[in-house]
């Protein structure tokens, strides 16, 4: 079971989106789906939901102004996820347990030539590429499931950074430039269309309906999903390790020997990596 592709390029713009950063697993679910999957195994990563929405400015040819306010940041969950979420479209065109997830890649595509679409989902760290029979245990349970919309990379790290794989006894695997976060760009068919998001927070059923109620049509949403330190100046930390305790090779932890390490060379700005999502994808 992989994702289901597409080679033409979403909109990075659109009404809806949602985006991933931190320590967060991607994954195919059945009948093209896409599966979340939050690493709770550190207790140094917060895991929280955010709305982030753009509203415009008036309309009026007589003022010259930027075309959004600041946006605004609305909190809707924070700590470990202990219940399942979906978010779908609704009314959802599909049957309960079918979606129409898909992933943008353009070939040829190649992580160690600047030639590649900038969009290509296939700049995140895909862990399948890098173990046989590769799995999950109960550290990214209980899932969350996504059955609409288009994954891209909205966001390439800085080249300066040169990112590589390194395993003992082995030569080093340049990667030239990775994925530092990741976003789906929803597709709302008709105007009545919405997406839904719903999530259980201390027991108590909850749910999101975007675009909302009486909000300007030219407003824009995006949420978030974080699970990162609480801080910018958190101790430095090996994000590979962290998603080795959630990750299985046939049924057992990888050895110590067959781990990868991701590193990058010194740079100032502080917005790069670590703490990205990463994909197990076929």
């Amino acid at each position: 079971m992989a994702f289901d592709v597409t080679d033409v390029p979403p909109s990075t713009n659109p009404r809806v989106s949602i985006a991933f950063s931190g320590q967060i697993v991607l994954k195919p679910g059945p009948n093209n789906t896409c599966q979340i999957g939050v690493n709770k195994l550190d207790r140094n990563h917060i895991f929280q939901v955010v709305l982030v929405i753009s509203n415009p400015y008036p309309v009026d040819p007589d003022v010259v102004k930027k075309a959004y306010h600041p946006a605004t940041v609305i909190p809707l969950f924070t700590g470990p996820v202990f219940a399942p979420f979906l978010i779908r479209l609704q009314p959802d065109p599909f049957p309960a347990d079918v979606g129409n997830f898909r992933v943008f890649a353009r070939n040829p595509f190649d992580r160690t030539r600047p030639n590649s679409h900038d969009l290509d989902y296939r700049w995140a760290v895909n862990f399948k590429d890098l173990h046989l029979n590769l799995s999950t245990n109960h550290g990214i349970e209980p899932v969350g499931t996504l059955k609409t919309g288009v994954l891209y990379t909205p966001r390439l790290t800085d080249p300066g950074l040169h990112p590589r794989l390194v395993r003992q006894s082995s030569p080093d695997f340049r990667l030239n430039q990775i994925a530092s976060n990741l976003a789906v760009s929803i597709t709302l068919p008709t105007e009545q269309t919405r997406l839904l998001f719903q999530w259980e927070d201390e027991g108590e059923a909850q749910e999101l309906v975007l675009p909302r109620s009486g909000d300007d049509s030219r407003t824009l949403y995006t949420l978030y999903f974080i699970n990162e330190p609480p801080n910018l100046n958190a101790q430095p930390h090996d994000e590979f390790a962290l998603y080795y305790r959630a990750l299985l090779s046939g049924g057992a932890s990888i050895p110590d020997d067959q781990r990868f390490e991701l590193e990058t060379d010194p740079i100032v700005r502080s917005d790069e990596i670590p703490c990205m999502p990463v994909i197990l994808n076929p």
